[in-house]
């Protein structure tokens, strides 16, 4: 089954893998994933750290550590939860509208 979306026919899964990756990818290296953030240009460190990915890998970083604290834990936990929430609220929304239609 495929689904309609801005003018082009995707796959039932949504995005294309080309797609996915044109908008995942950088996030991942930015966030920590590819590159410790200890050798990243200190600008470069200090954006990926507030991505959705680099909150996570510096709070598990610190969790396998042992030194979390209380605050880095909150802090990554809605730096993660407040987009992951807006995502799903938003999809279901689309969903419930081609639904409605």
């Amino acid at each position: 089954m495929a689904t309609i979306a801005s003018n082009k026919v995707l796959p039932a899964g949504g995005a294309t893998t080309h797609d996915k990756a044109k908008h995942g990818l950088p996030l991942m290296m930015l966030g920590g994933s590819f590159f410790p953030f200890e050798a990243m240009p200190a600008w470069m460190a200090a954006a990926g750290r507030w991505t959705p990915n680099g909150l996570g890998v510096a709070t598990l970083k610190e969790l396998l550590y042992g030194n979390v604290s209380v605050t880095a834990l909150g802090i990554g936990v809605l730096g993660i939860g407040i987009p992951a929430t807006l995502a799903f609220v938003g999809a279901w929304r689309r969903l419930r509208s081609f639904a409605n239609a």
